[in-house]
């Protein structure tokens, strides 16, 4: 009985599981999203995710709050904004933490953090270079 039950358990995983599409496989391809990093004029290396639907479409720059990071304040609202057909940078700032969850990945690589949300202002301006030396041409 038990190895009757264990099967049909096994079967309805397997036709649950969901195929992948061409079509599906399509739309990941043109909305491919890359884990980047860059320099600040001040040397400080910034992390973010990059959310490309294309080249020549309007790129909207994400910053989140103090205390946060882009991956837990914009989880939610990153997606709504690729199928909308933007290009999307997310940044984790010089000063931020782990609300809104996940964590702050250039804050985790300062030894010592003394940085005000004034501080962050290089990030910001890092951020709109490393959008416009990446050939992302629409609309910012």
């Amino acid at each position: 009985m038990k190895n009757i039950l264990s099967f049909i358990i096994l079967l309805l995983l397997i036709t649950s599981c969901k195929q992948t599409t061409e079509q599906e496989k399509d739309v990941a391809k043109k909305n491919k999203t890359t884990e980047i990093s860059f320099f600040t004029k001040d040397s400080l290396k910034i992390y973010g995710d990059l959310f490309e639907t294309d080249k020549t479409a309007p790129t909207i720059l994400l910053f989140h709050q103090g205390g946060a990071n882009s991956r837990g304040e914009y989880h939610s609202v990153i997606p709504v904004l690729k199928e909308e057909g933007f290009n999307v940078l997310a940044i984790d700032q010089r000063l931020g933490g782990q609300r809104f969850g996940n964590y702050n990945r250039t804050v985790a690589e300062i030894t010592r953090n003394t940085f005000g949300y004034c501080d962050a202002y290089p990030d910001l301006e890092a951020a709109l270079n490393f959008v416009a030396t990446n050939n992302l041409t629409g609309k910012k």
